[in-house]
């Protein structure tokens, strides 16, 4: 795979969603919903809704419907795998990685992505994270920065993960 390793965290939390589902399949909702996935508040979907004052629990309602409808069986397959809309999902992913100047699809990419579902950018929508302040808020936090690394993500929005914004503090009157 050419996927950055968040892109194979949220992947592989699909495949979980997808088998907890007894879903035959892993479809693109399965994907959206891993990356909102509240067991992990570093999940890129997460950060970006805190970050856009989104409302997250509207945003997991929403997408949870979405997985409900994909096709199921009983019992569960003992692995899923992609639908074709995922593989097509995955496809343009990587072009638009590859547009973009990346060699690996990094996870905002994907989001983006997610969002031509039309589905998926209405459930998004709901929880009051439109596609175009989810794109401002995943380009804010990328900057300018290519993906040539598989953790390459983990520089996204460093100054607001480990420094202080003293501009802001001041702003607040939180400084001394």
């Amino acid at each position: 795979n050419k996927w950055t390793d968040s892109v194979k965290k949220a992947f592989k939390a699909a495949m979980e969603i997808a088998k907890d589902a007894k879903s035959v399949e892993i479809w693109p909702a399965h994907v959206a919903a891993a990356m909102f996935v509240e067991s992990d508040s570093e999940a890129l979907g997460n950060v970006v809704a805190s970050k856009a004052n989104s409302d997250l629990a509207t945003i997991r309602r929403e997408l949870t419907r979405l997985v409900i409808r994909a096709p199921t069986q009983d019992p569960a397959p003992t692995n899923a795998s992609p639908s074709r809309p995922t593989y097509e999902l995955m496809r343009k992913a990587e072009e638009a990685a590859t547009a973009n100047g990346d060699t690996l699809l990094a996870s905002d990419i994907l989001l983006k992505t997610l969002v031509d579902n039309r589905d998926i950018e209405q459930a998004l929508a709901k929880g009051t994270l439109p596609r175009k302040l989810l794109t401002e808020t995943l380009d804010k936090m990328r900057g300018t920065r290519k993906v040539h690394s598989e953790d390459a993500e983990s520089t996204f929005d460093a100054l607001a993960k480990y420094a202080r914004n003293l501009t802001a503090d001041a702003r607040n009157g939180d400084l001394d």
